[in-house]
């Protein structure tokens, strides 16, 4: 598994022919478990959310600060479009003391593979929310409420750009629902501009509201 840059990248610590990630370092190897309510998950999602996806109608990818491509064993190649200052000013955030960085996405552990490459380290720290009903079209939700179940219901912020939709339609019953004492924020992006500097305000001012 390698990243490949599409283009020449002025970093120095990538090579531009290819680069090999250490992969043993990005991910914590078992949950986090939160030993006070104060701790506040973040909940993010790859694809639409820190990747950009294509806008096959107008590309609008063409000046971000890392474009390279992804090479997965099992699934082939993924283009990466990502804002290093969005993702900057989100890797504040996972350093606090009180966030724990959770990851629900297809890209499982793999996950790994990203940040140690397009992310260059940052939001490291993290660990992968296990799929607990991988065949469900709802898997992103129902392992979202197994795993708040299995902390003790912290606060927490999910961004995701498809899951929250569905939930809203399909499941108004977690949408309407109880949520945590701590309360939740829920972040719906745009897969073709991904997680916004304002939308990661709207999230630092949520865990300031819980400090």
């Amino acid at each position: 598994m390698i990243f490949r840059p599409t283009k020449t990248n002025s970093d120095p610590h990538i090579n531009v022919q290819t680069w090999e990630p250490s992969i043993v370092h990005a991910l914590i190897q078992r949950p986090f478990l939160p030993p006070e309510r104060s701790i506040i998950q973040l909940i993010l999602d790859v694809d639409g959310v820190i990747n950009q996806l294509p806008n096959t109608t107008n590309r609008v990818n063409e000046t971000l600060s890392a474009d390279l491509v992804v090479l997965r064993e099992s699934r082939g190649t993924f283009p990466i479009h990502v804002d290093l200052e969005v993702v900057r000013a989100l890797d504040e955030l996972v350093q606090r003391p009180n966030v724990a960085l959770a990851w629900l996405t297809t890209w499982g552990r793999d996950v790994d593979l990203f940040i140690e490459g397009p992310l260059r380290g940052l939001l490291s720290g993290g660990y992968v929310i296990e799929r607990t009903h991988p065949y469900a079209s709802d898997w992103k939700l129902r392992a979202l409420i197994e795993h708040q179940v299995e902390l003790g219901r912290p606060a927490y912020v999910w961004v995701d750009d498809v899951a929250i939709g569905e939930a809203r339609l399909l499941r108004p019953d977690f949408i309407r629902g109880p949520v945590p004492a701590g309360g939740r924020l829920l972040i719906e992006t745009n897969p073709t501009v991904g997680l916004t500097l304002d939308q990661v305000d709207e999230i630092r001012r949520f865990i300031d509201g819980k400090s």
